[in-house]
């Protein structure tokens, strides 16, 4: 397991009692394109390459996807990765480990697109226009691993309950063909979030239910689909539903690790009450998942929610303190086994005078990025926290065999 040293401006706690103090660690603002004044930070690769988007707070800009490379002595160079030709907005939401980046591209309120970037000599960064499955009309993608597969969800905005997950697969010639995951049975629609190393797609089930009281509600339930076979425009699947978090039965924004294990958002939402979020954590042993836990909370926070975990199996997450529903405060947490096997939950490091942030993804470097929508004056919210003592494992650069190249 990667032993990094985070650092703790808070607590450490174990099941939700506080522990002692971690070593010293950095956050540093990342900056934002010229022209704006904020930036989101959404995913980090194993090169330490970040993919997000520009924005500004006055919105006299449209938000524009944005790439951040990072140089030979540790400074980042941010480059812009335009829309789609007739579009006004984008965003990058996922970096590959070899460095393809894929969002989306919008109208807004009337249109959006799948997106995947790539670099072209001598032109810079293009983007593809990634096309959903016939009879839908707007995508979204969200995940790409190093195989460049790209994990994402369609739809038709006219058409109730139209949503479905897909993964677009490359073909030679810088092609893509997109697969419909479909929706497991006894739900309506269907979205993917993650795909790992392996092929495996994380995303959720969602359907309407009404409670005891006779109030509706969206329940939504994480799905794994693995063994993906695709074949003359034909695409199968196995789709495995894991059981909710018990009295949590909206289950969102999961990812998924190189061991199958899963991670994600688990809310109760109710009408005329204040929401509740865990972190919730399904371990997968064999072919078959254990129950679902819920990770402890921070001392001093009253919510949390799982976003990522590594190959050594930390997790990363965000801790809140909610009043009501309004969030006051938001720190990036960490979670990792103890020797005696307890979870133990460390809260990172907020940038001077910021009061919320939030941790997005997490690399096997021990780097994590996320964002600060309410940064200090000078600053753009898009944050890095750094890690040392994270020594790699044997193996952690073998990337299969061969290097994917785009099209393949």
């Amino acid at each position: 397991m990667c032993t990094a040293r985070w650092s703790l401006l808070a607590a450490l706690v174990v099941a939700g009692t506080a522990g002692t103090d971690a070593p010293a660690q950095d956050v540093r603002d990342l900056g934002t394109l010229p022209a704006y004044d904020r930036a989101r930070a959404q995913d980090i690769n194993r090169s330490g390459d970040v993919a997000g988007q520009a924005y500004r707070s006055d919105a006299a800009v449209r938000p524009q996807a944005v790439r951040w490379t990072r140089g030979r002595h540790g400074g980042f160079l941010a480059e812009a990765l335009p829309p789609l030709p007739g579009m006004t907005d984008s965003g990058a939401f996922a970096i590959s480990n070899w460095g393809g980046v894929v969002g989306q591209s919008s109208i807004t309120g009337l249109v959006v697109r799948a997106v995947a970037w790539t670099k072209e000599p001598g032109v810079g960064w293009q983007p593809q226009d990634l096309e959903p499955p016939a009879g839908l009309t707007d995508a979204s993608a969200n995940g790409v691993n190093s195989r460049g597969w790209i994990a994402g969800d369609a739809s038709n905005p006219s058409v109730l309950d139209s949503d479905r997950a897909v993964v677009w697969l490359p073909r030679r010639g810088g092609l893509y063909e997109v697969c419909d995951l479909g929706v497991p049975d006894g739900f309506t629609s269907s979205l993917a979030t993650a795909v790992n190393e392996s092929g495996e797609v994380a995303g959720t089930a969602s359907r309407r239910e009404t409670d005891d009281l006779g109030r509706l509600f969206i329940r939504a339930d994480v799905v794994v689909w693995s063994h993906l076979r695709a074949s003359d425009g034909a695409c199968s699947a196995v789709a495995t539903v894991l059981p909710s978090l018990p009295g949590f039965p909206s289950n969102i924004q999961p990812s998924i690790g190189e061991l199958g294990d899963v991670v994600a958002r688990a809310d109760l939402r109710v009408a005329g009450s204040p929401s509740t979020s865990r972190p919730a954590l399904w371990r997968r042993c064999g072919r078959a998942y254990k129950p679902p836990i819920a990770l402890p909370i921070p001392e001093g926070f009253t919510d949390a929610a799982a976003r990522d975990l590594d190959r050594g199996g930390q997790i990363l997450g965000t801790a809140d303190r909610r009043q009501g529903n309004l969030i006051v405060a938001s720190r990036a947490v960490l979670w990792r086994r103890s020797h005696c096997g307890a979870w133990e939950a460390t809260l990172l490091a907020a940038p001077n005078g910021v009061a919320i942030s939030n941790a997005n993804r997490l690399n096997e470097r021990g780097e994590a990025v996320g964002s600060a929508p309410f940064p200090a004056a000078g600053d753009s919210g898009a944050l890095l926290w750094s890690a040392t003592g994270c020594h790699k494992r044997p193996g952690d650069d073998h990337d299969g065999g061969h290097r994917p190249q785009p099209g393949e």
